[in-house]
């Protein structure tokens, strides 16, 4: 924890010039629906579509000089992610993808400069083989979230929140490798020590929340997800598990109908599309603002790569 709280700073400073601060919005209709004030960090608005840029300019600027093409493993966000800062910064990238990748996706992906390749059935498969181009030293590695850097660029996302709105006493934000809300933690904490962290996992999905209750990797089942971005996402050994159990002060579960209802909802009250895993926030929001603990909720809407036909 220290260790990126040392580097958010110099995160903050590199990142800055390349990325938006996002607004905060007051939702009436989700606040009224959760009994509370519901504070919604608009991330989904970001450059590429996700918080996923601050990790990557932060991984990507962190090594002055190093001017290699990028290389990364992705299904989704942070593809888009990388392939934006590649361009941005004048370099090539290439993206690998599962072979199981929705369409909608690698259209998506196939949309941008990077290069696409179809590696491995499942996302650990993709991953492994990237990790085996990123040994020979030919490119330039951008991980999802299992990094220094990396966690400490999506940390400026939580302490660009605090200081737009100090009122703020919980945060909720997805889980998947714990990259967003191991850094939202590190970041909103470094501004406001007592903010309350919520970790939100779909109930089909529960990897990281498992590991992090336990402290350590424990190895689950996942079944399909509407949040596919949170799904099959942790690695073993990765190091958002111990910041996970340190930092986090509570996790809730989510099952597939409130997932859908509230990207429904929010396309019809808000009028955007949401992905399943900033929907997936959302929802835990509803559930922890009836308990009547908190007086106001933040909610990061993480992303909005979502198939609208999801909407449906």
């Amino acid at each position: 924890m220290a260790a990126v709280r040392a580097r958010m700073a110099a995160a903050e400073a590199r990142i800055r010039p390349h990325i938006r601060t996002t607004p905060v919005e007051t939702s009436p209709v989700f606040s009224k629906r959760a009994g509370v004030p519901i504070v919604l960090k608009l991330e989904h608005i970001q450059h590429s579509g996700s918080f996923k840029v601050r990790g990557a300019f932060s991984k990507a600027l962190a090594e002055a000089g190093d001017d290699r093409p990028v290389l990364t493993a992705s299904s989704g966000n942070h593809g888009l992610a990388v392939a934006h800062v590649a361009s941005a910064l004048g370099r090539p990238a290439e993206i690998l993808v599962p072979e199981t990748i929705a369409p909608f996706k690698y259209a998506l992906l196939r949309a941008t400069s990077a290069r696409i390749v179809k590696r491995g059935r499942t996302g650990y498969e993709t991953l492994a083989a990237v990790r085996e181009r990123a040994d020979r030293g030919t490119h330039l590695y951008l991980p999802p979230y299992n990094d220094l850097d990396v966690i400490a660029g999506q940390a400026t996302l939580g302490a660009e929140l605090m200081r737009q709105d100090l009122e703020i006493d919980a945060i909720v934000a997805s889980s998947g490798g714990g990259g967003l809300v191991c850094g939202v933690a590190i970041g909103a904490k470094a501004v406001k020590p007592d903010v309350t962290v919520i970790g939100a996992s779909a109930r089909n999905a529960q990897t990281f929340y498992r590991s992090v209750a336990a402290g350590h990797y424990v190895k689950t089942s996942e079944r399909p997800t509407l949040s596919d971005g949170t799904a099959n996402a942790l690695e073993p050994g990765s190091m958002t598990i111990p910041i996970g159990a340190a930092m986090l002060d509570e996790a809730i579960l989510i099952g597939e109908a409130a997932i859908h209802h509230t990207m429904q909802r929010f396309a019809r009250t808000e009028r955007w599309m949401i992905e399943g895993a900033a929907a997936l926030s959302l929802a835990a929001a509803e559930v922890i603002g009836k308990t009547g603990r908190f007086r106001r909720i933040a909610v990061i809407i993480c992303g909005r790569s979502v198939d609208p036909a999801k909407l449906v």
